[in-house]
């Protein structure tokens, strides 16, 4: 259906469709019976006008640009599909059209491509390296990267990952755990911005605050059903945990040696709670554990699982508001070249607990 079908339709004119459609009347006037008539027959007919042509008529870009660092990127993770829905939702709410983009080129060497059309800003998210925003940067494009890094021309929200590990071990240590392991996976060298390696610097610098006598183990996936250590770094003042490669039941060997609390990422916590009931290692009676991101399925578990969460919601809202406002070139306190970290908060629930006896 096309505005010229509509008003072939109505017997009325083209132009006096667009005008009634877009609400755009100056020095044109449309009795309110037919701008009503129009509306209602538009709308009737499944009737939608072209965003971006409509943006070009009106001489103002209403168009915002979503950067993915590929297809798959932009429903892989919990923090990402929060963060874009409220981007996404404040933006519609301002009359503003999203227009989603994705790249082909390996996350490592990206270099973003501009989009290929106009657009009046741009948000991107889970940038890890700043160079790849050059083309962005050259372009003069209005950006805000989303839990990421930015260039010089752009502001980035983050997380402040610190805090979180702090928050964390706080919890742990009030409750009287003093052997800790945290279990991640293995940090690439490749990234400017590597939200593992912020965690684990902090959890290793935390652990001498309060007095913990840390673990760190590196671990990926072999199979979909497997786990393995591809690197055990152990920093403990007594270098007491020693690990054991060919025995595969690594939370065994930790609760062995001593280890009364595990932290890893949401998407190990299956895992741990697998080898530990294999090991007839009771969590939390003997084991307390803290995942990495509360994703909605950890409080479904049994036990239910104590979780870090991130503030994904209030990055996205923010990151839309302050490109909002640079669009719209109001006086913001939030310069290019800016980091803005959001704290998140520890959700306590059932599988962390006091030390056994």
């Amino acid at each position: 259906m096309t505005l010229k079908e509509i008003a072939r339709e109505l017997g009325v004119s083209p132009s006096t469709v667009s005008r009634a459609l877009n609400g755009y009347t100056k020095n044109f006037t449309i009795p309110q019976e037919l701008r009503d008539r129009i509306r209602e027959h538009a709308e009737k007919r499944g009737y939608r006008a072209n965003p971006i042509f409509s943006s070009m008529k009106a001489r103002k870009n209403k168009q915002i640009g979503i950067l993915f660092y590929s297809r798959s990127s932009m429903g892989t993770g919990y923090t990402v599909e929060n963060m874009v829905d409220q981007a996404v939702g404040f933006f519609e709410s301002k009359d503003y059209e999203i227009n989603y983009i994705f790249s082909r080129m390996p996350r490592q060497f990206l270099k973003y491509s501009l989009p290929p059309w106009k657009v009046a800003g741009l948000l991107i998210p889970d940038c890890i390296n700043s160079n790849s925003l050059s083309n962005i940067e050259k372009a003069e494009i209005p950006y805000v990267c989303m839990n990421g890094v930015a260039g010089s021309r752009g502001i980035a929200v983050q997380v402040d990952e610190a805090d979180g590990m702090r928050q964390i071990i706080e919890h742990l240590a009030g409750l009287g755990h003093r052997k800790i392991a945290f279990l991640a996976p293995p940090i690439s060298d490749l990234a400017e911005f590597n939200i593992l390696s912020i965690r684990e610097d902090a959890f290793l610098s935390l652990s001498s605050t309060y007095g913990i006598s840390p673990i760190l183990l590196e671990i990926q996936p072999v199979r979909l059903d497997a786990y393995t250590i591809e690197k055990a770094s152990v920093v403990s003042a007594d270098n007491s945990f020693s690990l054991q490669e060919n025995e595969p039941n690594f939370i065994q060997q930790l609760y062995r040696q001593g280890t009364t609390a595990i932290i890893c990422m949401d998407n190990h916590v299956l895992e741990v709670l697998f080898q530990a009931n294999h090991a007839n290692i009771r969590v939390p009676e003997q084991l307390s554990l803290v995942a990495y991101n509360d994703v909605p399925m950890l409080k479904r578990m049994l036990p239910a699982i104590t979780a870090f969460q991130v503030p994904s919601e209030g990055m996205g809202r923010l990151a839309a508001e302050i490109l909002y406002e640079k669009l719209c070139e109001k006086d913001t306190q939030y310069k290019d070249g800016t980091i803005i970290r959001l704290k998140g908060k520890v959700i306590v629930r059932q599988s962390t607990t006091g030390v056994p006896d």
